[in-house]
């Protein structure tokens, strides 16, 4: 399912939706139904293949917008075909908070998978014509409010963990392989694409955009080796924090040096072992690249489009 979510997205970002074939969507859309979806019950007699996460059920629905929005078809009837909505699954007790392993409370961008994905996937639905909208809608407002509220006043990031000593830990022990900095901006990053497709203002949106700014200017080419969703993230937090009232005087020569190097990746780089998956995020970040150098309408806003990536 992620490989055909993968195509879509590409194919939207560079704006050839129209090589979508008839009998490629019907294939696409005949998936759907044998898929076991967080927050619905399926009513089927044969219990569904595969079990999606949140994390790919946002997934999944962005591409539902994508395909709506664009005028190549509605597929949200396939999402209540033989299912009914259970959203209290999705919730820790307050019915507010999105549950989440409790395992990963010092782990910024696991978490993040969950307080970001659960709101999008409320938000989609709640844009559709599905049994679920209704639910959907009385839902995201107070969720995304509750999300919002547990964010770092000072930072604008994730903290969900209890323990500082606990957390400094962690940052040690993650330091050995990934930058822990990277970790907690890519990781608010999934909440706050549910509040720019809002309209919500950002939580410390001015050290947002510093953070992400800062962040870039360390890279090399990228900031995973390839382009790919981090690169994504930080370039659009910057762009959006600072349009949401934060400061990145430097934020256009880095989305300029982004468009380079994204041009030169594509045009010199042996491509036979850069993954499917990875194309969204790069082509993502060449269009948010775009958008910070040309201005709104250069490019697709892809999170105002689908609500996810």
């Amino acid at each position: 399912m992620q490989d055909h979510c993968d195509v879509i997205y590409s194919l939207c970002l560079l704006n050839r939706l129209d090589l979508i074939a008839p009998r490629a969507l019907n294939r696409f859309a005949s998936l759907i139904p044998q898929l076991a979806l967080p927050g619905w019950n399926s009513t089927a007699s044969q219990p569904p293949t595969e079990a999606l996460n949140v994390h790919n059920f946002a997934y999944l629905l962005g591409t539902l917008n994508i395909l709506k929005r664009r005028g190549i078809g509605d597929l949200y009837p396939r999402i209540e075909l033989k299912r009914k909505p259970d959203f209290d699954r999705l919730f820790f007790g307050n019915g507010l908070t999105p549950k989440y392993p409790a395992k990963f409370t010092h782990h910024a961008w696991r978490v993040s998978h969950w307080l970001g994905g659960v709101p999008s996937i409320l938000l989609s639905l709640s844009k559709s014509v599905s049994v679920a909208a209704d639910a959907a809608e009385k839902r995201l407002a107070p969720s995304i409010i509750a999300i919002n509220g547990r964010l770092n006043p000072k930072t604008g990031m994730i903290r969900e963990y209890q323990s500082e000593f606990l957390q400094h830990a962690f940052r040690f022990a993650y330091q050995l392989r990934h930058d822990p900095d990277l970790g907690d901006l890519g990781g608010v990053a999934h909440i706050l694409w549910v509040n720019w497709a809002m309209g919500i203002p950002y939580v410390a949106s001015e050290q947002l955009a510093e953070a992400s700014v800062k962040a870039l200017a360390r890279r090399g080419r990228f900031l995973e080796g390839v382009p790919y969703c981090l690169d994504f993230d930080l370039l659009q937090i910057a762009r959006t924090a600072t349009q949401a009232g934060g400061n990145a005087p430097a934020l256009e020569a880095e989305a300029s040096r982004y468009l380079a190097d994204i041009e030169a990746f594509f045009a010199q780089s042996d491509l036979g072992a850069y993954t499917l998956h990875k194309f969204p995020g790069a082509l993502a970040t060449y269009a948010e690249a775009q958008l910070v150098t040309q201005g709104p309408g250069a490019a697709i806003d892809i999170i105002k489009d689908a609500y996810w990536l």
